[in-house]
């Protein structure tokens, strides 16, 4: 064997920057002693207020290169099964992103442990989700010392009507991560998030007794939750719901439906749960009348590929799937596995530039839309499933619901209402910019949002309406278009000929382009405000665009986008996706990495009806490009 050793936060023997291999012999019924010493380390403690001066908890990132790297233990079976995993512990679901060190969170004390961090130059960023201001200071860690870094994080937006919330999230009760329930709520700290949904795979539990032990009760709510995870025809999240102590899983629904003991299976006239009965069950499951069922990820849904999905054409009135029961365990007696039960869809998930344009808007958003234009209207829901402690940060992206009270104290005991907000679409998705968006019609005075008070349908009786869009974000999120989805057409992208199990498939993708498109510097202005009651600024603006000879209904969905070379993205509060080539030194790391990929500035809102001929709102049908 060789026996090699590793200690986090401290160099390996030696001195290098890989572990000294120890060659050893091992017999039978004999010990062996290999003496391994690792060099001395420094350390690291950081110490967080707000704009009170008050205690507050944050996230610390450590932006620069491990002297110390984990190596990478490969594997690859016929390219069908990759793995890859570190010789000392993860490379993929709890390591460190590209270009940071090492990540940890501050508790609601606004004081970290000492953590061991190895010699050498760093930048601390200290954050706490995107209400917030950042602080980064250089930092140089020498042997047997501890750098003390002290920290502001300021709040400089005003969300007020509305709270951050993260609707996909997992714990050590998943199988597929092992992020203990203190850490969860710490990381969820860590983000400024003010509620979130417990989701863990097939299993219901409850987050407030960790809340209550870290004695963060009135930081952040929760609401039992669960992730229903058919093995390949969608999963579907609800929230809030009734826990049941009695049963080990907490009284999940059973995608597998139930059957006699060894019967359950479709020879035997058995089948999974659809769709339909999956969404109905967890509906049975609200404590009160209401709850929010939502389809997860819904490019697993709608498509096909990697074996997974139902192939659902939403192009099509209504919409129809292509993959047969026989392919996914369901009945081959359903001739349509869509159904338009759920509450809302989760249009965009976090983790990388992928999700962005490859599934947010190169995908999700299309179908949504293709609903919305033939009176499908389910809420877009933007969470970040979760399954690590920093890969996939928690609460990126979120979504800002529309709520009665601003104290996340509060929150808990209200889930029921913020679930008919987020079922009305009362939802802003973000993973930055807030975005407040208002619709007015001088011809009847009536003015409609997404806020509380305000009608989400409002009628014209001259064919004019004003779109007005206000945006505050803080400086380290850069924003520079806002674009206008009216009525839009998608164009159909065809994937052919998809394996599905039970024979092929054609899938059918649909794309977005903007109806209207507004730029920074030429259309409006971002302006850099000074935020009173703090030291700290923000970036502000508003613009507006007037909508006249309108002869039709009309929804406007709203986005909000940094854009690559105009917009620095949000690294390092939001690290994933940064360019490597360009990224391999700190001075590199810390230019502000202007269009070297990262995480853009993003934000979509929730559309606004407008009713044109007095009838009340009518969807306009689906409409296809050629």
């Amino acid at each position: 064997y060789n026996v090699v050793a590793n200690l986090d936060g401290s160099p390996y023997e030696g001195g290098g920057s890989s572990p000294v291999q120890h060659p050893i012999v091992v017999t039978a019924f004999d010990t062996l002693t290999q003496n391994i010493a690792l060099p001395a380390t420094g350390a690291l403690q950081v110490t967080v207020d707000d704009e009170n001066n008050a205690a507050s908890p944050a996230k610390v990132t450590v932006v620069g290169f491990d002297p110390s790297p984990d190596p990478a233990n490969t594997q690859s079976i016929f390219g069908l099964v990759n793995n890859r995993t570190g010789v000392f512990g993860d490379r993929g679901e709890d390591g460190q992103p590209y270009g940071l060190t090492t990540t940890f969170n501050v508790g609601p004390s606004g004081s970290s442990p000492i953590v061991p961090l190895e010699p050498g130059s760093y930048q601390v960023t200290v954050s706490r989700g995107p209400e917030y201001s950042i602080d980064s200071t250089p930092v140089t860690v020498v042997a047997n010392m501890t750098q003390n870094v002290t920290a502001k994080v300021e709040r400089v937006i005003d969300s007020s009507g509305f709270v951050s919330s993260d609707f996909h999230v997992h714990s050590i009760n998943s199988p597929d991560a092992e992020v203990s329930h203190s850490e969860r709520v710490l990381t969820m700290l860590g983000e400024g998030v003010d509620f979130f949904a417990s989701t863990d795979h097939d299993i219901r539990v409850d987050f407030q007794p960790a809340i209550n032990a870290l004695g963060a009760a009135g930081l952040v709510g929760t609401a039992p939750g669960q992730e229903t995870t058919t093995f390949d025809y969608g999963h579907f999240n609800a929230w809030p719901l009734v826990i049941d102590p009695a049963q080990v899983n907490g009284g999940a629904v059973d995608h597998g439906g139930a059957a006699p003991a060894g019967l359950d299976y479709p020879s035997a006239g058995n089948f999974n749960e659809t769709p339909e009965d999956v969404i109905a069950l967890a509906h049975a499951g609200a404590p009160g009348a209401e709850n929010t069922v939502q389809v997860n990820h819904v490019h697993s849904f709608f498509g096909a590929q990697g074996g997974s999905g139902l192939a659902i054409d939403t192009g099509l009135t209504p919409p129809q799937s292509a993959v047969s029961g026989a392919a996914r365990r369901l009945n081959p007696a359903v001739t349509n596995y869509f159904t338009d039960d759920m509450d809302a869809l989760e249009i965009w998930i976090g983790d990388d530039r992928g999700q962005i344009f490859g599934n947010f808007l190169g995908e999700n958003a299309g179908a949504w839309f293709n609903l919305l234009n033939q009176g499908i209207v389910k809420t877009g829901i933007a969470d970040s499933d979760t399954h690590s402690r920093w890969t996939t940060q928690a609460g990126i992206p979120r979504s800002m619901v529309a709520s009665p009270t601003d104290n996340p104290g509060g929150l808990s005991a209200i889930a029921d209402t913020l679930s008919v907000n987020v079922n009305d679409g009362r939802v802003v998705g973000t993973n930055g910019p807030m975005v407040r968006v208002q619709a007015f019609a001088a011809s009847t005075a009536q003015t409609g949002s997404l806020a509380l008070g305000n009608p989400t349908t409002i009628a014209t009786t001259d064919g004019a309406v004003d779109i007005t869009v206000d945006i505050q974000s803080p400086t380290w999120v850069e924003f520079d278009k806002v674009e206008y989805y009216i009525n839009s057409a998608t164009t159909q992208v065809t994937v052919p000929n998809v394996q599905t199990g039970a024979g092929t498939v054609n899938v059918k993708k649909y794309t977005i382009e903007p109806d209207f498109e507004q730029e920074a510097g030429v259309d409006f202005t971002v302006m850099t405000v000074p935020v009173p009651g703090t030291s700290s600024s923000r970036f502000e603006a508003t613009t507006t665009l007037s909508l006249t000879g309108l002869t039709d209904d009309i929804w406007v969905v709203v986005m909000v986008k940094g854009t690559d070379g105009t917009s620095r993205p949000l690294f390092p509060a939001q690290p994933n996706s940064i360019k490597q080539s360009t990224n391999t030194t700190l001075a590199q790391l810390t230019d502000g990495n202007l269009g070297e990929d990262g995480m853009p500035a993003l934000a979509f809102t929730n559309p606004l009806f407008i009713d044109v001929d007095g009838g009340g709102w009518t969807p306009p049908g689906v409409q296809i490009d050629p």
